[in-house]
């Protein structure tokens, strides 16, 4: 190529200078003089003036006289060193001399020549093997492949339907190595990242399917059996408030942050970061999450002890209709039942599993909370035909879902969630604010009521809005109906202490949630934080059992102080080790359906 321009250039009276650089380095670092542009092509030449170039081996050494090793450049031109947030642009000077990434050989005149990526390179029976110098091999011999691999063997992907022992056996012979170390095999075409540029990532998946984990396969085992494509992103899936943030903790242990906006984000551009490995900036923990860690943590807290820290599944059922407006609204606009009630399953199916045991321990099936209609007012855990009191935010949840796929059915309420959402939160806010003012003294069926759709209704309504506040006014209306909506129910809600404390904090979430979309949060706390949001609905679930079942009799020669202390962290790591365990049976099984259909699609 540097010989066709040099000649392209000569036949016009002109001069070719190949260059060779890095962004890192102001674009520029060494030039081959236009002389040597014919004999010498493929050298990128000397290092520019006031710039200069040096080599150093595995050790870090420096390489003297002719000899092969990574590439360093050192001059005015190099960064001062890589900012990631703001903060970082006030440092001094970092890098004195750039490591280019690139390995490069010295020649006996000093000029240098690059001879591979350091990233992609093998040592294989000693010999020092470039994957891009095998490729070009291969391209030489009309053979359009990609290689890879590591010290323990070269990975060919090839296109078209040549014999892969024989692309092997070319490669292996152009690499310098026995057949052995070299697998080939063949794909349709080469996957290409959005650059154009080939996708390694994805190919090394490919050649170890058996092996592959992390973002990509959580997402199928997430959404399992919906199919998931490398183009789909949570959004584009239709995922709910549990999936949220069981893949956001995937993000933090496979990331070490969740990047902003990743709901939106398709599976293989995550999966590409991942690739890069953990790093990046500290961006804090998202405020939706710590909210939900924080909610959680208040249940368990008010649940175990007399602590005035009220209002966490209050805040839990705004987070609902947030999830609701950022991830359903196309459902809701589309009609799409299959995708609105889906989160159901996973919301029922460990509720069942603890009614069954309440069941078979009273000998008898709860049926109000059964048919998740208890809460208002059927039955009395005393009397063993209602679960205990708690467990209202999961029939609470299941009503408002059902309510909002029957809204979603009527062509009216589609159109006005089509043309402005927002709107259409307003309209459901001043309903929901009727149902709590009048009907939730009418919505009873003679027994204790608790938390029922019209005590509720509104909060959830209030994570929509929040969800589709888009604009500075938008998130000013949202707070200022707030201010004037949380005084009306904590006086509704028997004007006591209680009721302020518990809608005064619900005030500072909505705010928290408007205008503070991340908080800031220790690097070391970051990982429990999305470990409890994570695992939450299963704490919410099981975090009285602890006490009330792990601990029994405990409370007889305990103090108050550590049998509360044991049952809130027994509460809470609990739940956790559930989650753990619900996650890693979902890998199991969507696993098990991927091979399921390897073997049906193999038999066709």
């Amino acid at each position: 190529m540097q010989r066709r321009f040099a000649a392209a250039m000569a036949a016009r009276g002109g001069t070719f200078h190949a260059m060779y650089g890095q962004t890192e380095a102001t674009a520029r670092i060494a030039c081959l003089p236009a002389g040597m542009a014919v004999e010498r092509a493929g050298c990128i030449g000397f290092a520019v003036p006031g710039g200069a170039l040096s080599l150093r081996d595995e050790a870090g050494a420096e390489v003297a006289g002719a000899g092969e090793g990574e590439l360093y450049y050192a001059g005015p031109n190099v960064m001062m060193g890589y900012a990631t947030v703001r903060s970082d642009l006030a440092r001094g000077a970092e890098v004195a001399a750039l490591a280019t990434g690139d390995i490069a050989r010295r020649e006996a005149d000093g000029l240098y020549r690059i001879v591979g990526r350091k990233r992609r390179m093998s040592k294989i029976a000693g010999v020092r093997i470039g994957h891009d110098a095998v490729e070009a091999g291969l391209a030489a011999r009309g053979i359009a492949a990609a290689v890879f691999g590591g010290d323990d063997g070269l990975r060919v992907a090839f296109e078209g339907p040549g014999d892969a022992a024989e692309v092997a056996g070319i490669a292996a012979e152009i690499a310098g190595v026995m057949r052995r170390s070299v697998d080939a095999f063949a794909v349709a075409a080469l996957p290409r990242l959005p650059s154009g540029k080939v996708d390694y990532q994805t190919l090394s998946r490919m050649a170890r399917p058996d092996a592959e984990e992390g973002v990509a396969a959580a997402y199928r085992a997430c959404f399992h059996p919906v199919p998931v494509a490398a183009g789909d992103s949570f959004a584009s899936l239709g995922g709910d408030s549990l999936r949220h943030v069981e893949l956001a903790l995937v993000l933090e242990r496979a990331l070490g942050h969740v990047p902003e906006g990743w709901e939106r984000m398709p599976v293989a551009a995550l999966a590409r970061l991942e690739a890069g490995g953990k790093g990046g900036a500290d961006q804090g923990v998202a405020t939706d999450l710590a909210v939900r860690a924080g909610a959680i943590l208040a249940v368990v807290v008010t649940h175990e002890t007399l602590w005035p820290v009220y209002g966490g599944a209050a805040a839990m059922v705004v987070l609902v209709g947030l999830m609701w407006a950022r991830f359903q609204r196309e459902a809701v606009v589309a009609g799409d039942l299959w995708h609105l009630l889906r989160p159901l399953a996973r919301v029922l199916l460990p509720y069942y599993l603890i009614l069954l045991g309440y069941s078979l321990a009273w000998g008898q099936v709860p049926l109000g909370s059964a048919l998740l209609v208890s809460n208002f007012g059927i039955g009395d855990p005393v009397d063993h035909d209602r679960l205990p009191f708690l467990y209202w935010f999961v029939e609470a949840y299941a009503q408002m879902l059902l309510l909002l796929a029957g809204l979603a059915m009527v062509p009216a309420v589609r159109r006005v969630v089509r043309e402005n959402p927002f709107r259409a939160g307003l309209y459901a806010l001043g309903g929901a604010m009727a149902l709590r003012v009048w009907g939730a003294d009418l919505l009873g069926l003679g027994g204790r009521r608790l938390f029922t759709v019209p005590w509720v209704l509104y909060l959830a309504c209030f994570g929509w809005l929040v969800g589709c506040a888009d604009t500075r006014r938008r998130k000013w209306i949202v707070l200022g109906l707030a201010a004037g909506v949380m005084p009306l129910v904590a006086w509704l809600g028997g004007n006591w202490y209680g009721a302020w404390l518990k809608y005064g904090g619900i005030f500072g979430v909505l705010a928290l949630l408007l205008f503070v979309p991340r908080l800031r949060c220790p690097a070391w706390l970051r990982g429990p934080v999305v470990t409890v949001a994570a695992s939450s609905y299963l704490i919410y679930l099981t975090h009285r059992l602890v006490p009330e079942v792990g601990l029994a009799g405990w409370e007889a020669w305990l103090p108050g102080w550590a049998f509360s202390a044991l049952a809130i962290l027994g509460g809470l790591g609990f739940g956790v080790v559930l989650a753990l365990g619900q996650r890693r049976v979902g890998a199991w099984w969507a696993k098990r359906g991927a091979d399921r259909a390897q073997v049906v699609a193999g038999a066709v």
